[in-house]
Protein backbone atom coordinates (compact mmCIF):
# COMPACT_ATOMS: atom_id res chain seq x y z
CA UNK A 1 0.00 0.00 0.00
CA UNK A 2 2.77 2.10 0.70
CA UNK A 3 4.54 1.47 -2.61
CA UNK A 4 0.66 2.98 -3.86
CA UNK A 5 0.94 6.00 -1.94
CA UNK A 6 4.59 7.01 -3.22
CA UNK A 7 3.33 6.16 -6.92
CA UNK A 8 -0.02 8.42 -6.63
CA UNK A 9 2.59 11.04 -5.02
CA UNK A 10 5.08 11.00 -7.70
CA UNK A 11 2.17 11.53 -10.06
CA UNK A 12 0.98 14.61 -7.98
CA UNK A 13 3.63 16.51 -8.33
CA UNK A 14 3.58 16.18 -12.19
CA UNK A 15 -0.17 16.70 -12.27
CA UNK A 16 -1.98 19.98 -12.04
CA UNK A 17 -4.40 18.17 -9.74
CA UNK A 18 -5.04 20.96 -7.11
CA UNK A 19 -4.49 19.38 -3.32
CA UNK A 20 -7.61 18.76 -2.45
CA UNK A 21 -8.24 16.53 -4.99
CA UNK A 22 -5.32 14.67 -4.22
CA UNK A 23 -6.40 14.42 -0.26
CA UNK A 24 -9.95 13.02 -1.95
CA UNK A 25 -7.78 10.43 -4.18
CA UNK A 26 -5.51 9.44 -0.58
CA UNK A 27 -8.51 9.32 1.26
CA UNK A 28 -10.33 6.61 -1.20
CA UNK A 29 -7.04 5.07 -1.57
CA UNK A 30 -7.50 4.50 2.08
CA UNK A 31 -10.62 3.54 2.63
CA UNK A 32 -9.63 0.84 -0.32
CA UNK A 33 -6.50 -0.29 1.33
CA UNK A 34 -8.67 -0.62 4.60
CA UNK A 35 -11.34 -2.53 2.49
CA UNK A 36 -8.71 -4.99 1.09
CA UNK A 37 -6.54 -5.58 4.70
CA UNK A 38 -10.77 -6.47 5.70
CA UNK A 39 -11.15 -9.09 2.67
CA UNK A 40 -8.24 -10.18 3.00
CA UNK A 41 -8.92 -11.28 6.46
CA UNK A 42 -11.77 -12.41 6.06
CA UNK A 43 -10.30 -14.72 3.23
CA UNK A 44 -7.80 -16.16 6.05
CA UNK A 45 -10.78 -16.62 8.88
CA UNK A 46 -12.58 -18.88 6.12
CA UNK A 47 -9.58 -20.80 4.93
CA UNK A 48 -8.91 -21.37 8.57
CA UNK A 49 -12.56 -22.45 9.20
CA UNK A 50 -12.29 -24.55 6.37
CA UNK A 51 -9.41 -26.26 7.41
CA UNK A 52 -10.49 -27.05 10.68
CA UNK A 53 -13.82 -27.89 9.16
CA UNK A 54 -12.25 -30.46 7.46
CA UNK A 55 -10.31 -31.91 9.99
CA UNK A 56 -13.08 -32.00 12.05
CA UNK A 57 -14.53 -34.40 8.96
CA UNK A 58 -11.33 -36.61 8.43
CA UNK A 59 -11.83 -37.10 12.04
CA UNK A 60 -15.71 -38.38 12.23
CA UNK A 61 -14.31 -40.42 9.03
CA UNK A 62 -11.95 -41.89 10.95
CA UNK A 63 -14.26 -43.17 13.42
CA UNK A 64 -16.87 -44.68 10.58
CA UNK A 65 -14.60 -46.31 9.27
CA UNK A 66 -12.91 -47.56 12.67
CA UNK A 67 -17.20 -48.37 13.25
CA UNK A 68 -17.69 -49.99 10.03
CA UNK A 69 -14.80 -52.33 10.69
CA UNK A 70 -16.06 -53.05 14.28
CA UNK A 71 -19.58 -54.34 12.83
CA UNK A 72 -17.92 -56.23 9.95
CA UNK A 73 -15.80 -58.23 12.72
CA UNK A 74 -18.86 -59.06 14.38
CA UNK A 75 -20.67 -60.51 11.79
CA UNK A 76 -17.91 -62.32 11.02
CA UNK A 77 -17.62 -63.45 14.44
CA UNK A 78 -21.52 -64.20 14.44
CA UNK A 79 -21.57 -66.03 10.84
CA UNK A 80 -18.85 -68.18 12.56
CA UNK A 81 -21.13 -68.90 15.27
CA UNK A 82 -24.24 -69.66 12.93
CA UNK A 83 -21.99 -72.00 11.06
CA UNK A 84 -20.63 -73.57 14.25
CA UNK A 85 -24.31 -74.17 15.62
CA UNK A 86 -25.03 -75.47 12.21
CA UNK A 87 -22.45 -77.94 12.79
CA UNK A 88 -23.59 -78.44 16.27
CA UNK A 89 -27.66 -78.99 14.90
CA UNK A 90 -26.13 -81.52 12.27
CA UNK A 91 -24.25 -84.22 15.38
CA UNK A 92 -27.63 -83.62 17.11
CA UNK A 93 -29.64 -84.27 14.90
CA UNK A 94 -27.62 -87.73 13.80
CA UNK A 95 -27.57 -88.82 17.39
CA UNK A 96 -31.20 -88.15 17.75
CA UNK A 97 -31.68 -90.22 14.86
CA UNK A 98 -29.32 -93.13 15.82
CA UNK A 99 -31.36 -92.88 18.92
CA UNK A 100 -34.78 -93.13 17.31
CA UNK A 101 -33.29 -96.37 15.23
CA UNK A 102 -31.93 -97.89 18.45
CA UNK A 103 -35.48 -97.67 20.49
CA UNK A 104 -36.88 -99.09 16.95
CA UNK A 105 -34.40 -102.05 17.03
CA UNK A 106 -35.55 -102.57 20.90
CA UNK A 107 -39.50 -102.83 20.62
CA UNK A 108 -38.97 -104.53 17.59
CA UNK A 109 -36.76 -106.93 19.82
CA UNK A 110 -39.36 -106.59 23.05
CA UNK A 111 -42.04 -107.50 20.44
CA UNK A 112 -40.18 -110.26 19.21
CA UNK A 113 -39.48 -111.42 23.05
CA UNK A 114 -43.59 -110.63 24.30
CA UNK A 115 -44.59 -112.71 21.55
CA UNK A 116 -42.80 -115.57 22.00
CA UNK A 117 -43.84 -115.33 24.91
CA UNK A 118 -47.49 -115.04 24.28
CA UNK A 119 -46.79 -118.08 22.32
CA UNK A 120 -45.42 -120.33 25.65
Amino acid sequence: MLRVYHFVARIAQESPTTPGEWGLIFTLLTVLGTLLNILYSNRNSLVQQQKEMIASQAVKIAELEESIQTLRNDYANAERRRIDNEGDIRVLKDKLQREKMRVKSLQKRLSAKEKRLLRR
